[in-house]
C-alpha cells in the first residue's frame, strides 16, 4: 500500500508543473532509488549475486516473495523463478522465462518488476553450484517511505493533459502517442485523428496540345468510386467535349441541368466550370475543372486513384488541422503510414512534433485526443489526480484502491486481535482448569487436617497418660520392695 501510494504521486507530481512552471519533483522518497532496488534481494552470505528489482507497474505487484534457483554446469547458466505460490514462472509457449543461452545482465519482467541480473553466484562460479535467491518486491516497502520535499512551492498542481483513446473498433494496431509531455498550448484542443483511404487526382494536359485551356483536378474530391484512367477530349467542331475510360467506354458526365449525358458543351457551362461525371456505383462526382480555350484535337487525361492519409481534425471547430509535410508545406493530409523517420505529426507552423502514430493502422481507425494548456494560471488538475487516488482501483490487478487496500489491511488486524483475545481467553480456561485439577490431586484438606490433628493429639495424650500410669505403677513397686 505504501509503496503503491508513494509511486503513485511522485508520478503526479513528476507529470505536472509548479507555480515557476517548472516540472515538479519526488513528493516522496523514490521506490526505485538504487539502494532499495538491492535492498529487496535476500541472498546467502557471501554471495556475489547482483539483482536489481525495479517496480514498474503497482497495478499488477503481488504480495508474497519470489525464489530464484540458479544453477552453474560448467558453460551455461540455468535459471528458475517462482512466483509467491511455489509455481515456476514461464513464458505463455512453456519455455523456460530465462533462457540459458542469455547473457548477463539479464532484463526479466514479471508482475509489474523488471529484474536485471547483473551477476550471479561466482564469477566465475564453480561446476555444479547452484544457489536460491529470496526476491522480496515489498520489503520495508512502508518503513522506507518518506517526504523529501521541503518547500510547499514544489508541489506540482497544474498537469498538461493529455489524453489519448483509440477507437475500440479499430482493425488495425496502430499505436498513437504524444512526443513530448509540454506540447505548446498553441496546439492545445481536442482532436480527432483519422485514417482514411481517398482519392488522388492527377490533371494531365495532352502532348499534342495547342489550346491554351487550363486543365485542374479538384483536390480532395470524394472520387473512391471512379478510379481509373480517363480521357477527356474535343470534338471535330470544338464545340463539345466526352470523356473514355481506359476502355474506351463513354463516362456519363453531369450538365449543368443536372442531366447525366456523353457530351458537354464546351466552353462549359456548369458552375465554376466544373467537370463532374457519374462513377461505376451511379454516384456523381466532381472531379476537375476545365476552362475556356481548348483547340480542336486537344486532349486532357485525369488519373484516380486512392491511398491511405492522416487527417487530423479540431472537432471543436469541426475543420482540418493543417500539417506539416516534412518540407515546411501546410497540408490537410500526410501519406500514411507516415513516411518521416520517427512516424511523427507535426502541426503546421510548429517548431516541434506533437503526436506519433505507428505504422498497421487500417483505414477507418481514429483516435481520440485532448491536449491541455501548459501553463494554465490556477490550474489544479493534478492536485485533483491525486486526490481521487485514494478511490481509483489502481491497485492488485485493477481491484482495489488505496483506500481498499487500507481497510483491508485494518480489517485484517482487527480480525486477528480479536482471534488473538479470544484464544487468549480459551487458553486463561484451560490454564484455570488444569490449575484446579492439580489442587484437587496435590492440595491439602484443612478440615480433614483439623480432624487428623486432633486424632492425633487425643492419642498422644492417651498414650502420655498410660505412661504416666506405667511410671506411678513402678514407682509404687519399688517403694514396696
Amino acid at each position: 500500500m505504501a509503496i503503491g501510494f508513494s509511486k503513485q504521486i511522485n508520478d503526479l507530481q513528476q507529470s505536472g508543473t509548479d507555480l515557476t512552471g517548472a516540472i515538479g519533483s519526488a513528493l516522496f522518497s523514490d521506490v526505485n532509488s538504487p539502494t532499495l532496488v538491492k535492498e529487496r534481494v535476500l541472498k546467502p552470505l557471501g554471495s556475489q549475486t547482483d539483482i536489481d528489482v525495479k517496480i514498474d507497474d503497482v497495478n499488477a505487484l503481488k504480495t508474497g516473495d519470489y525464489e530464484l534457483t540458479t544453477e552453474f554446469d560448467g558453460t551455461d547458466y540455468s535459471f528458475r523463478l517462482f512466483d509467491p505460490a511455489g509455481n515456476e514462472m514461464k513464458k505463455p509457449d512453456g519455455s523456460a522465462l530465462i533462457s540459458s543461452t542469455d547473457t548477463l545482465p539479464v532484463e526479466v519482467n514479471v508482475d509489474g518488476l523488471t529484474l536485471t541480473m547483473n551477476t550471479v553466484m561466482g564469477n566465475p562460479p564453480a561446476t555444479g553450484q547452484s544457489e536460491t535467491v529470496i526476491i522480496q518486491p515489498m520489503r520495508r516497502g512502508a518503513a522506507n517511505i518518506s517526504v523529501e520535499m521541503s518547500d510547499p512551492r514544489g508541489l506540482a498542481g497544474h498537469r498538461q493533459t493529455a489524453l489519448i483513446e483509440a477507437n475500440p473498433n479499430n482493425a488495425g494496431t496502430a499505436a498513437l502517442t504524444t512526443v513530448t509531455d509540454n506540447t505548446p498550448d498553441a496546439v492545445a484542443g481536442n482532436y480527432q485523428i483519422d485514417i482514411i483511404n481517398s482519392a488522388d487526382l492527377t490533371a494531365t494536359d495532352g502532348t499534342g496540345n495547342t489550346g491554351a485551356a487550363q486543365f485542374d483536378a479538384i483536390k480532395g474530391a470524394a472520387a473512391e468510386a471512379a478510379q481509373g484512367v480517363y480521357t477527356l477530349s474535343l470534338n471535330a467542331t470544338g464545340d463539345k467535349i466526352s470523356m473514355v475510360d481506359a476502355a474506351s467506354n463513354p463516362i456519363n458526365l453531369i450538365d449543368a441541368t443536372g442531366t447525366p449525358v456523353t457530351e458537354l458543351d464546351y466552353p462549359l457551362t456548369t458552375t465554376g466550370n466544373t467537370l463532374t461525371m457519374v462513377a461505376s456505383d451511379g454516384s456523381q462526382v466532381s472531379v476537375a475543372t476545365l476552362g475556356a480555350g481548348a483547340a480542336v484535337g486537344d486532349s486532357f487525361t485525369l488519373n484516380i486513384t486512392t491511398s491511405d492519409k492522416l487527417t487530423v481534425k479540431n472537432t471543436q471547430t469541426n475543420t482540418l488541422v493543417d500539417l506539416d509535410d516534412g518540407s515546411g508545406n501546410s497540408v490537410q493530409a500526410l501519406a500514411y503510414p507516415l513516411t518521416n523517420a520517427n512516424k511523427e505529426i507535426t502541426f503546421a507552423g510548429q517548431a516541434t512534433p506533437t503526436f506519433s502514430l505507428t505504422d498497421n493502422g487500417q483505414a477507418g481507425d481514429n483516435f481520440t485526443v485532448s491536449l491541455g494548456r501548459s501553463s494554465a494560471v490556477g490550474g489544479n488538475s493534478n492536485f485533483l489526480a491525486m486526490q481521487q487516488i485514494q478511490h481509483e482501483k489502481t491497485m492488485n490487478e485493477g481491484k482495489s484502491s488505496v483506500i481498499d487496500l487500507f481497510e483491508g489491511l485494518a480489517t485484517d488486524i482487527g480480525m486477528m486481535k480479536s482471534n488473538a483475545d479470544k484464544t487468549a481467553e480459551v487458553n486463561q480456561l484451560d490454564f484455570d482448569a488444569a490449575s484446579e485439577r492439580v489442587s484437587n490431586l496435590s492440595g491439602v484438606n484443612l478440615d480433614e487436617e483439623a480432624a487428623n490433628l486432633m486424632k492425633f493429639q487425643q492419642s498422644y495424650m492417651a498414650s502420655s497418660r498410660i505412661m504416666s500410669v506405667a511410671k506411678e505403677t513402678f514407682d509404687t513397686l519399688m517403694r514396696a520392695v
